[in-house]
């Protein structure tokens, strides 16, 4: 087996602290303050004079193919570090006969965020600076496991028409939502620019702040990154952050015949906001028939049709059904399948076209299409890899209402405890569409909608899934 030795070195930026220990043995505790770090490197794997094993009389060798480098982040120098940006670059410089090469063969790059704030203990996170054109601030936010709601509002300053643009600010605002791909919903549709100003220095008031806000935020670290517009040399603005944490709240489900009023508990345990529930901001609506059903399916039995909770091959649905969605999940490690919905003209479902289709690579498929009068639809699942003989797997079809029904909400503060408030809610059980639904009263499917909670400024704050069945 041929290897190769490399010396190793290590740039630090953001700081002077040296926060890393390289080369360090596999099997080291980090927290311990004594872990010995190595300067050098081998790398051991099959290289170009290396015999590969012959099958037939085994000669040859079968090498690594992989080395390992294993690092330690110092954690008490890292408590230490500013908030911000920071990262080392590790130089692997390839070692022959004791002589260095002067270049480096290979770079690691190693990146560290230091969140600003944390959402927890009840204190929000305010910043007010300038940026320059082109450039950017850079904001990081630790959110822990279990904040309901996050909100956050980037403000600029009104401009003084009488300084010809001189106090003309303008900014736009970045998130990534606890990873490095995703960002808010909310954020995206409602636009991520604040600016006082046109790009001809006129003052317009109608775009001074952006807002979003986002129930159950993904945990971790949140980028929010404030980038400064080109029209104007220096903007000033103001980032806010609040969160709100509310107490578990479990879903409701109930009998048809309790569905026409009921109450339950609501506890906010942490805010840095008003996040009291107000009964004319929240909603109370049923708006979908669901059914979930077990399948199993074999490793070459080819593709199948899955009939729906009632038995059907050929679906079909009433003038009520709006967006249909078909998922399904399976907890068998491996199990790929793929799914595709045809819509079709005939019960027969022969003269079909595909509506859906979804292919990952695990059970985890998703496909939603809008049924239309006197056609017929087949959901089809190809077992592209079955781990065992037999697999198992769950699926949910969901068929929304055409017209979602609206039930209503009255709050009140409690007094066993300060931020408890007591949310009843009431449903008018005549001529509701869904309740009377042969799918709901003859078949194996649930109405299923929800109660969102919202404060007085209209902030979506928790959300209590509902099913009656």
């Amino acid at each position: 087996t041929s290897s190769e030795s490399f010396a190793l070195e290590t740039v630090y930026y953001g700081s002077r602290s040296k926060w890393l220990k390289v080369g360090v043995p596999q099997s080291v505790s980090c927290a311990s303050d004594d872990v010995s770090a190595s300067s050098s490197l081998t790398i051991v794997g099959a290289g170009a004079i290396d015999l590969p094993v012959d099958p037939d009389n085994k000669t040859g060798l079968n090498p690594s193919r992989a080395s390992s480098l294993y690092l330690c982040l110092n954690k008490k120098l890292i408590h230490d570090l500013p908030p911000g940006d920071h990262g080392a670059i590790i130089r692997a410089y390839r070692t022959v006969d004791g002589k260095r090469d002067a270049l480096a063969a290979f770079e690691i790059p190693v990146y560290l965020t230091i969140p600003h704030h944390a959402a927890a203990m009840q204190a929000k996170f305010s910043v007010s600076q300038e940026v320059g054109s082109f450039m950017v601030d850079r904001h990081y936010l630790r959110v822990p496991k279990g904040v309901s709601v996050l909100r956050v509002s980037l403000e600029v300053p009104k401009a003084n028409a009488a300084d010809q643009g001189a106090s003309c600010s303008g900014v736009s605002l970045m998130v990534l939502a606890g990873g490095n791909t995703r960002t808010p919903a909310d954020l995206v549709a409602s636009g991520s620019v604040a600016q006082s100003c046109t790009s001809l220095g006129a003052p317009i008031n109608n775009r001074l702040t952006v807002k979003f806000s986002e129930m159950k935020p993904l945990p971790g670290i949140w980028d929010l990154h404030v980038f400064g517009r080109y029209q104007f040399p220096n903007s000033a603005y103001t980032l806010n952050i609040d969160y709100a944490t509310f107490a578990d709240i479990a879903p409701l489900k109930v009998k048809p015949e309790m569905i026409g009023q009921g109450e339950f508990d609501v506890v906010l345990k942490e805010s840095t906001f008003d996040a009291a529930p107000y009964a004319d901001k929240s909603s109370f609506s049923l708006d979908a028939l669901q059914a979930r059903t077990q399948h199993e399916i074999s490793k070459n039995q080819g593709v199948i049709v899955i009939p729906s909770a009632t038995g059907q091959r050929a679906r079909t649905y009433g003038a009520d059904a709006g967006l249909v969605t078909v998922k399904t999940t399976s907890s068998m490690e491996g199990l790929d399948i793929d799914m595709l919905i045809d819509e079709c003209e005939d019960e027969q479902l022969t003269t079909c076209k595909a509506v859906a289709k979804s292919g990952s690579a695990t059970a985890d498929e998703s496909g939603e299409f809008t049924p239309k009068s006197g056609k017929y639809y087949a959901v089809r699942i190809d077992p592209y890899s079955v781990p065992a003989d037999l697999a198992g797997f769950v699926m949910t079809e969901r068929i929304a209402s055409r017209e979602p029904e609206a039930g209503s909400l009255q709050v009140s503060a409690t007094t066993s405890a300060e931020g408890s408030f007591k949310i009843n809610y009431a449903f008018p059980l005549q001529n509701s569409r869904l309740l009377s639904n042969p799918l709901f009263v003859n078949g194996p499917y649930e109405i299923v909608g929800d109660i969102k909670l919202s404060n007085l400024a209209g902030v979506a704050l928790t959300n209590v899934p509902v099913t009656v069945g």
